[in-house]
């Protein structure tokens, strides 16, 4: 079974030669496929379990981007921060179910990452789905979110945020 992780990156640069930049990148990243989607410019990397470890499969992509895309900017690593209904497709389950069990369990159910943008991290709502024993959680799916979020939180520290 393939997986993928991918990179949201910010890069008003790439409109012209994208096809040339990615192609930069896979080079850098033998045995990883790669997929450029200009419409969310996100530049997804698929593979095996087992192939190599997340984090680091991550690292060398960002790496990879920062050098052959030097004035992109990494926005965040996914799945990460997704909303409900997304994580129901995700997991497998009818649309809505993650919602009615949110509902149904107010006190346990994790919370949002964001009020504002209802989205939540995808390794807090698989741990609950674990733990309450909902459905079986694909381990693998939650090693990837587990270091896409750690990938985002390292990205949020080293970022300086200005305040207009």
């Amino acid at each position: 079974m393939v997986h993928a992780v991918s990179l949201a990156l910010s890069a008003p640069l790439l409109e012209e030669r994208v096809d040339d930049y990615v192609e930069d990148v896979c080079r850098l990243l033998p045995g990883v496929r790669t997929r450029w989607h200009s419409d969310a410019a996100h530049l997804t990397f698929f593979f095996e379990p087992g192939q190599e470890r997340v984090e680091s499969l991550l690292r060398r992509a960002a790496d990879a981007v920062r050098q052959k895309l030097a004035q992109a900017v990494i926005l965040e690593a996914g799945p990460d921060l997704l909303p409900l209904s997304t994580i129901d497709e995700l997991v497998g389950l009818p649309r809505g179910s993650l919602e009615k069990l949110r509902e149904g369990y107010p006190e346990s159910f994790p919370r949002e990452a964001f009020h504002s943008a209802s989205l939540w991290h995808l390794t807090h709502v698989l741990r609950w789905i674990r733990a309450v024993g909902a459905i079986q959680v694909d381990t693998t799916l939650l090693d990837i979110a587990g270091a896409c979020e750690q990938f985002n939180a390292l990205l949020r520290a080293q970022r300086p945020w200005r305040v207009a």
